[in-house]
């Protein structure tokens, strides 16, 4: 019985890590991301623990994750883990889920298990929480103490959730900071836009491909550059708003996320690291 337990209070959370920003559940490509080349593994993976694999510590095997992992299930203390697990799901806001989160954090901080905590409610407050939410000093704070524990993990394979919440963090964050972190995310959405288009990701081949989906009427290349410019422009100027006045990055509501947000997140991404061409990285 404690196992089902243990399963159905993780399962619970690994949903509310995996919802789409609109907060359906619905599937999203940012939670299939593993640290290593199966980058498109489906979720149903025996790789997968559910739907979330963290970034393991510098020099740890895998075999040594699966023991810690193993122990920690198998703890009477697992059982205090789903319950807050459960509690920040069903947080009224995100000050009530920050609180929970934080406290979950604090419990585990003696624990070899504790990077996985880290990822897990840090990833999770970020995509649940603060996706949609308005940037001030406040929220930019508590994004940055999330987003900062994301970064001391390593844990740089979620482009969709790290290309949402970055240029919130204009202003509160320098500009070299952010440009940083976007660059170590980016080869997770470059290798998954090479593979799927069969060529390497920039931004000039991405609003090229945009273009000619959205504006079939085009037919000359003059025009078709031009509008290629035009849309890469205005979208390079958005992102580098001032986060108190980003625009919504998106109109996801009850719209399946698939690899074409992956491509517009990994656009976001190569602005943010101050590029305006991306080789496929390694």
């Amino acid at each position: 019985m404690q196992k089902l337990y243990i399963y159905l209070c993780l399962s619970s959370f690994a949903y509310l890590i995996s919802c789409s920003p609109s907060g359906n559940g619905l599937y999203s490509t940012s939670s299939t991301f593993e640290h290593s080349k199966e980058f498109t593994q489906p979720q149903s993976s025996p790789n997968f623990r559910f739907g979330f694999s963290p970034t393991l510590p510098s020099g740890m095997p895998r075999e040594a994750w699966d023991n810690i992992y193993d122990k920690f299930t198998s703890s009477p203390r697992v059982l205090r883990y789903g319950e807050m697990m459960s509690k920040i799901r069903k947080a009224k806001n995100w000050q009530e889920a920050d609180v929970l989160g934080r406290q979950l954090i604090q419990d585990y901080e003696r624990e070899e298990v504790l990077f996985f905590i880290q990822q897990q409610v840090a990833s999770g407050m970020l995509r649940s929480y603060f996706i949609h939410e308005k940037a001030t000093p406040e929220t930019q704070q508590v994004m940055g103490y999330y987003m900062d524990m994301l970064v001391r993990n390593k844990y740089f394979s979620d482009p969709c959730l790290f290309a949402q919440v970055l240029p919130k963090l204009q202003g509160h964050w320098n500009t070299q900071q952010i440009a940083d972190i976007a660059q170590k995310t980016l080869p997770y959405g470059t290798r998954i836009y090479a593979e799927w288009k069969g060529q390497p990701f920039t931004l000039e081949n991405y609003f090229l491909a945009k273009v000619k989906s959205t504006n079939k009427s085009i037919t000359d290349d003059k025009t078709l550059q031009a509008e290629v410019q035009q849309q890469k422009k205005a979208f390079q100027q958005n992102i580098q708003l001032e986060a108190s006045k980003l625009k919504s990055l998106y109109e996801r509501a009850d719209k399946f996320i698939g690899f074409s947000t992956t491509f517009e997140d990994t656009a976001i991404l190569a602005v943010l690291a101050g590029q305006n061409s991306v080789d496929n990285q390694k």
